[in-house]
């Protein structure tokens, strides 16, 4: 009997296997990858481009060298890059009715690592997102208002975590703590008047999204030579890059940083609070933040 169960089972693995390689050689990836980027582009306001899709044995998809651009004419400078993007589905999970995706994206010499799960309860439909960041370079510049530019440097590591409650009134919320090294903001300049580099080693930054409507609760830096604090409101409209801020800057100076640059700090002494923290209002939208200052 027993040998009689391990032969039907044998029978039965080797028939999944042998359909699983089948739809694997067969796998019609072109149409799929043409699929996903018009289902993209068509929901969202952005351009998106795979190079090759194909898919990952047992039940995944590989997408290499894929580019998240705000238009065509921003191709040259992408609002995301990443070498590679794989998500394998989990099959024990789908037993008891849950969609849980093994996730890992090569991006900006750095990897994401973490799992998605969807599943349905008693209140409705419930997802959640976890990530676990290492070592993603950053290099970005910024300018706000043409008063105040910088760009950033070092490496990213932490702990990403977002959920979604409910999808049929939609309450986002998440949190993140991540560690900087080497963290540098560089070539920082204020009204045109230049401001020695910034060094930093850590982000925490909590959130909530309701509707349409995204609630920054802290995005707080921690430097050697200066805190800052972010706080406010985002409209998310239907175009991200248009979405209108309601932000507040706080930018604590530490006492010898605050004495070097005296000049530039008395331009502003006006916006300083009991705490010791300046405040710059910032307006604006995502792709062009305002920050007002004096």
């Amino acid at each position: 009997m027993k040998n009689r169960v391990l032969k039907y089972t044998g029978y039965a693995l080797f028939g999944i296997l042998l359909f699983l390689l089948l739809i694997y050689i067969r796998f019609p990836d072109e149409k799929i990858r043409v699929w996903i980027i018009t289902s993209f582009e068509n929901n969202l306001p952005y351009d998106l481009t795979i190079k090759k899709l194909q898919p990952v044995f047992l039940i995944g998809l590989y997408f290499k060298d894929v580019e998240i651009a705000t238009d065509v004419r921003d191709k040259n400078a992408p609002v995301f890059r990443a070498t590679g993007v794989k998500a394998r589905l989990q099959i024990l999970p789908l037993f008891v009715g849950h969609l849980n995706f093994k996730y890992e994206i090569g991006a900006y010499n750095g990897t994401v690592r973490g799992i998605a799960k969807i599943k349905r309860g008693t209140k409705g439909i419930k997802a959640s997102l976890s990530a676990a960041i290492h070592e993603i370079e950053l290099a970005n510049p910024l300018i706000l208002d043409r008063s105040i530019s910088f760009f950033s440097s070092g490496k990213v590591g932490g702990k990403l975590n977002v959920i979604v409650e409910d999808f049929n009134a939609p309450v986002l919320s998440g949190d993140t703590i991540l560690s900087i090294e080497n963290g540098k903001i560089k070539g920082i300049k204020v009204k045109g008047v230049r401001v020695r580099d910034i060094s930093c080693n850590g982000i925490d930054c909590s959130f909530e999204l309701v509707r349409d409507k995204m609630n920054l609760k802290r995005l707080s830096l921690r430097g050697e030579d200066v805190e800052i604090n972010i706080s406010g409101k985002i409209l998310l409209g239907k175009e991200i890059g248009k979405s209108p801020l309601i932000l507040n800057l706080q930018l604590k100076p530490k006492k010898g940083f605050e004495r070097k640059y005296r000049t530039v700090f008395r331009l502003v002494k006006t916006l300083r609070d009991k705490k010791g923290y300046f405040s710059f209002p910032i307006s604006g939208t995502l792709e062009n933040p305002k920050v007002v200052v004096p």
